[in-house]
């Protein structure tokens, strides 16, 4: 297969970003795990003498209509034409589409299947991500819109996974657990992924830093360890799990940092406890310094495929406790970087282990395993070079 070279243009697709670096968001920016990826992959591309041109739903040629029950995604609902512009007049040398299932990707797929040709040429090539469980977040969503209504289990929604991705020339997964879930489902063409993580940004604390949360009045008056959840504050995040389990104990701070549609159900839930905190939304530095200097980072979602905040507090010297389901199976090494438990046992359990963990060890194993070089590295092998001899309208 023809490899890419320096100069070469690479058109990433991915509807849940709002295109903006991390030093450039506000509150109002859009902030998730893949959004994250997209961002670091066209900084890290970029530096290395890629041309690259995002395709996301918050350019200004497209309408936006934002997803019921889901208050801060929005997805392009016009992105016909213009992709098909987009796509003509940049003339990518290679196509990864972060998000098939969406509108942007579902279409740039459509596009490479059935892109006007001349003679035989092949349909474009393209490299997809399988991102996330997109079957189980739709009967999950489904059921919620509709009050149950239409309570259709996951396997409803794989043919439609299945069309996505069949011709897709390569599926990159995030871990060897989606991978098995994608070959199940007769997708073959496979490689992992493992994302990368802004360890410049995401480091240990240092020993004459400022303690952002000694600013906070609750901890001043009660100085006790924090156990944080960061990131986005979904129903299917499990965050009621975590702060809901043993409402006794006062042991620790249980911090939550991020906003999203649940956030308004948890506070008015759990808002009135002296052990729950909710700090809402916070970005870039100011974000990595309340990761730094957490004791333990708690991820108790059985849904996610990933979990980037895992290996960002990881690099920070943060060990993380978590149920043992796909994502932290594949990304917490018990013993280095956290602690795994069951799904039903008590997080809250495992904290005074996780506690004892290095949090050198801790930062080495992230370092070691989720650098942005690697993965960027992982991502060019991945992509398929297009000769646009013979493509386009006759």
């Amino acid at each position: 297969m023809p490899t890419l070279k320096h100069g070469d243009r690479i058109m990433i697709v991915c509807d849940t970003t709002d295109g903006k670096p991390a030093d450039q968001k506000d509150r109002g920016s859009y902030v998730q795990g893949v959004d994250r990826t997209a961002m670091n992959m066209v900084a890290t591309l970029s530096a290395r003498g890629y041309r690259v041109k995002l395709l996301h739903p918050y350019l200004p040629q497209f309408i936006r209509f934002r997803v019921p029950l889901y208050s801060d995604v929005e997805i392009a609902i016009n992105p016909f034409g213009i992709v098909r512009r987009m796509l003509l007049s940049f003339k990518p040398n290679a196509i990864f589409t972060m998000t098939a299932e969406a509108p942007l990707g579902l279409y740039m797929s459509h596009l490479c299947r059935t892109l006007p040709l001349e003679g035989d040429s092949p349909p474009l090539p393209f490299t997809a991500q399988f991102h996330t469980n997109y079957d189980e977040y739709a009967s999950i969503y489904l059921n919620r819109l509709t009050g149950g209504a239409l309570n259709l289990p996951p396997e409803w929604f794989r043919p439609l996974l299945e069309y996505v991705y069949r011709d897709a020339h390569l599926v990159l997964v995030p871990t060897k657990t989606m991978e098995e879930k994608v070959h199940a489902m007769g997708l073959g063409k496979t490689r992992i992924w493992p994302r990368g993580v802004d360890t410049g940004l995401f480091r240990p604390r240092l020993p004459d830093e400022e303690n952002p949360y000694a600013n906070l009045t609750w901890f001043r008056k009660d100085p006790k360890p924090i156990l944080l959840y960061f990131g986005r504050v979904a129903e299917e995040k499990g965050i009621d799990l975590f702060l809901g389990e043993a409402p006794r104990s006062r042991a620790y701070h249980r911090v939550v940092i991020g906003d999203g549609p649940f956030r308004e159900t948890l506070e008015r839930r759990f808002g009135n406890r002296p052990d729950v905190h909710f700090l809402g939304k916070k970005l870039g530095s100011e974000l990595a310094m309340f990761v730094r200097f957490a004791d333990v980072h708690v991820f108790p979602s059985v849904t996610d495929t990933f979990g980037n905040t895992v290996i960002e507090a990881g690099a920070s010297g943060v060990p993380t406790v978590a149920f043992d389901a796909p994502g932290p199976h594949d990304t917490v090494v018990p013993g280095i970087n956290g602690v795994l438990v069951q799904r039903g046992a008590s997080l809250i359990a495992a904290v005074p282990e996780a506690r004892k963990l290095s949090p050198k060890k801790c930062r080495e194993h992230i370092v070691q395993s989720y650098s942005l070089d690697a993965a960027a590295d992982t991502l060019l092998k991945a992509l398929t070079r297009i000769d646009w001899t013979g493509y386009g309208p006759k």
